[in-house]
């Protein structure tokens, strides 16, 4: 069975909502998107294709952006502390993407940026996001519940 996008996206969901520190997991085209979620139970992780796959023959490298999200606090004073906890969970999170039998590469050194989205309708949010390359195997078997 070809490892599709949409395949990849959801098996990734499927496991980040089993991390300790998450309570829910989306993946869509726009970060901006989670702003119309109906279910936002804090803290998150977002999945977004970043648009820049690349194509071989046995393989196919999908590039993601993977959000981190949590609540600011109403003074912004949880902002250092929502860094700390989105680059351990990205960490742990990046770790058992590495362990699925479809993977069969993803990068050993991987940028995290923090950022703050207080522009919301109705949630002021920080996090990390971390850009990632998967690569897998056209022909391999996507994790399923």
């Amino acid at each position: 069975m070809q490892i599709t996008l949409e395949r990849l996206l959801y098996s990734l969901t499927n496991l980040a909502i089993k991390e300790k520190l998450v309570n829910y997991a989306a993946a869509g085209a726009s970060f901006n998107g989670i702003n119309g979620l109906t279910v936002r139970d804090y803290p998150l992780i977002f999945l977004q294709p970043n648009g820049q796959h690349k194509m071989e023959e046995d393989f196919t490298t999908y590039s993601l952006n993977m959000y981190f999200v949590d609540r600011l606090s109403s003074d912004d004073s949880n902002d250092v502390s929502i860094y700390s906890t989105a680059i351990e969970v990205l960490r742990n999170f990046i770790r058992k993407i590495k362990e699925q039998s479809f993977v069969v590469d993803l990068d050993d050194s991987i940028y995290v940026e923090n950022f703050v989205d207080t522009q919301g309708k109705n949630d002021r949010c920080a996090g990390c996001v971390a850009h990632i390359n998967i690569k897998v195997l056209n022909d391999g078997v996507c994790y399923e519940e």
